[in-house]
């Protein structure tokens, strides 16, 4: 009886110590409870020393946003639609004749003012994520 319950113990404190949550700063908290009121499923991660992303389900779509450790809001991803991307990329990936197919498509605003397209495909089996600008234009970072 002691091991069973020692095994209980040992799983619960396994459990909570992989599903806690990271200590996120106050003002960081706050400028995400301003920018997304009411979102749900909220769950954060720290991209680096100074920057925490929260994932969370706003209005009913799942987003992805990054901030500053101040506060200072980085970036926002949601998904959108094929139909939804610039002309140029719409041509790129409308080839019926293309070895690649679509996973999912992600527009990703930021704090200053331009938006790039991450398009998620597959390519032979194999997953590979592609950046591209407002206008099309593929971004190598």
């Amino acid at each position: 009886m002691k091991k069973i319950l020692l095994l209980v113990c040992v799983c619960i404190f396994a459990y909570t110590t992989l599903t806690a949550q990271i200590k996120t700063p106050t003002m960081v908290r706050v400028a995400f409870e301003i920018r997304f009121p009411g979102a749900t499923n909220v769950k954060w991660s720290k991209e680096n020393k100074h920057e925490y992303e929260a994932e969370f389900t706003y209005q009913g779509t799942n987003y992805s946003a990054n901030f500053k450790d101040n506060g200072d809001w980085l970036e926002t991803e949601s998904p959108i639609t094929f139909d939804l991307l610039p002309q140029k990329i719409k041509d790129m990936y409308g080839n019926p004749g293309l070895k690649a197919s679509i996973k999912q498509i992600m527009k990703i605003e930021t704090s200053v003012g331009t938006s790039k397209y991450e398009l998620e495909l597959k390519v032979r089996n194999k997953a590979l994520e592609i950046l591209y600008d407002a206008e099309g234009n593929p971004i190598f970072e």
